[in-house]
C-alpha cells in the first residue's frame, strides 16, 4: 500500500513523478488498444481536474496571504503586496489554462466514450504488415 505523504507538497511531487513515469512508459507502448484511449482520457481528465482544484486552492491562499502583507518597506521601496499580486496574476493564468485543458480532456474522453459505446474499433495495422 502506498503511504500518503504528510505534506501536500510531497503528494504533489509524488504525482509529478508518477506522471513523468507514465509518460516515459507510454512512449514504449507500440500501439495501445483502442479501448485504452477512453481509459487514458479518464485518467488525464482526473489528473487535470485535480491539478485545477489545486490551483483554485492556491489562488485563494495567495489572495489571503497578500491581504496580510504590510505596506512597502521604507528603506527599499519594495511593495511585497504588489509582488504577491503579480504572482497571483501568473497563477490565475495557469488556473485558466488548466481549466481549458480540463474542458478539452472532457471532450476527448466523451468523444472516445461515444465511439467505444457504439462500435468496436479495429486495431490499426502495424508497419510491415499488409
Amino acid at each position: 500500500m502506498t503511504k500518503i505523504p504528510d505534506h501536500p507538497i510531497e503528494a504533489l511531487h509524488l504525482a509529478r513523478d508518477a506522471i513523468a513515469h507514465a509518460a516515459v512508459a507510454q512512449g514504449h507502448v507500440e500501439q495501445p488498444q483502442p479501448d485504452d484511449f477512453h481509459a487514458y482520457g479518464s485518467a488525464l481528465l482526473s489528473a487535470l481536474a485535480n491539478l485545477h482544484h489545486m490551483t483554485d486552492v492556491l489562488a485563494d491562499q495567495v489572495d489571503h496571504y497578500s491581504g496580510q502583507l504590510q505596506h512597502p518597506h521604507t528603506c527599499t521601496g519594495i511593495d511585497p503586496a504588489e509582488r504577491v499580486h503579480r504572482t497571483a496574476e501568473h497563477l490565475a493564468a495557469v488556473r485558466q489554462d488548466i481549466g481549458t485543458a480540463v474542458t478539452d480532456a472532457t471532450r476527448y474522453w466523451s468523444a472516445f466514450n461515444d465511439i467505444t459505446a457504439t462500435e468496436h474499433l479495429p486495431l490499426p495495422e502495424t508497419q510491415g504488415q499488409g
